[in-house]
C-alpha cells in the first residue's frame, strides 16, 4: 500500500513494507510532476 498526504509542508509518502516497485516508481513520478 502507499499513502499520499498533502500538508502545508509537502507531500508526505508513506511506504509500506508490502509496496511495490510499481508503487515507489509511481510515487516517484508523482512528485516529479509537482
Amino acid at each position: 500500500m502507499m499513502e499520499i498526504a498533502n500538508s502545508d509542508d509537502g507531500i508526505y509518502a508513506t511506504l509500506h513494507p508490502s509496496s511495490t516497485q510499481f508503487e515507489i516508481n509511481m510515487l516517484t513520478e508523482y512528485i516529479a510532476k509537482n
